[in-house]
Order: C-alpha cells, then sequence, then structure tokens
C-alpha cells in the first residue's frame, strides 16, 4: 500500500514471514493460478498486491509475533494472541 493506503495491483514484492512465539507457520499463498512457488516456505511473491500466511498456534497459549518484511519496504508485524 501507498502512504494513503492504497494498494498497488501490480506489485509483486517477494514477502518473508517470521514468526516469534508458541505458533508456526504452515502455509502461505498468493492466488496466483501460475505459480510454482512453494506453499511451505516462510515467504511469497505478492500477486496483485496481496499474499497471505496462514498461522497454527502451538499447544500453549501465549503472544504469537508475525513479522513480514520485503525489499525496499518498511517491515510490519502483527502480535496474535493464542489461547
Amino acid at each position: 500500500m501507498d502512504a494513503k493506503g492504497i494498494r498497488n495491483p501490480l506489485a509483486e514484492n517477494k514477502v518473508r514471514f517470521e514468526i516469534d512465539g508458541p505458533g508456526t507457520i504452515i502455509g502461505v499463498g498468493n492466488a496466483n493460478p501460475q505459480s510454482l512457488e512453494s506453499y511451505l516456505a516462510p515467504e511469497r511473491k505478492a500477486w496483485q498486491g496481496r499474499c497471505m500466511v496462514i498461522v497454527k498456534a502451538g499447544k500453549s497459549a501465549g503472544e504469537i509475533k508475525l513479522k513480514a518484511t520485503a525489499e525496499g519496504m518498511d517491515a510490519a508485524s502483527i502480535i496474535i494472541n493464542a489461547q
């Protein structure tokens, strides 16, 4: 997204995901039917400005911190409260 919060539909940046806490990354995707990238790697190229990560909570409760980084862009993170 740009400074005004508008998504760039042409963006194809490679997004890398990192997780800290009682959870694991179990999949990534971008809805591109022609993509040959692994669904199990902790990174994925965006398609039409979007990609996703699937997080699985562990057996213990706690805060899971998910961080996303892409070259030339500010990192972003979110806290997921696993119960």
